[in-house]
């Protein structure tokens, strides 16, 4: 069952999505949306920094959520629209 299924039937899973995939931590911060206010049917841009707060080089997978509550058919609460991943030494920091 994926998320979809887990959200539609109110069950919390044990583990996040990508849980354990990394040997480091990172801090995701300066959240970034452009424009600020989109309008409906606009592209927007989202961007943050990702530190390597760890010690040991590894990489962070981000996960882009987004939703709609008034579509005009039924559609799930989030859908993942992007997961990109960013490579990073210890102590660095990626945007």
């Amino acid at each position: 069952m994926g998320y979809r299924g887990y959200e539609h039937n109110g069950v919390k899973p044990l583990f996040p999505f990508g849980h354990g995939l990394s040997y480091t931590t990172f801090a995701f911060q300066n959240l970034k949306l452009a424009p600020a206010a989109p309008k409906c049917g606009e592209n927007v841009t989202v961007s943050f920094d990702v530190t390597n707060t760890g010690s040991r080089a590894g990489a962070a997978v981000a996960q882009l959520y987004l939703g709609n509550p008034t579509a005009s058919v039924p559609r799930p609460a989030k859908e993942l629209k992007d997961s990109p991943a960013s490579r990073c030494s210890p102590a660095r920091t990626s945007t």
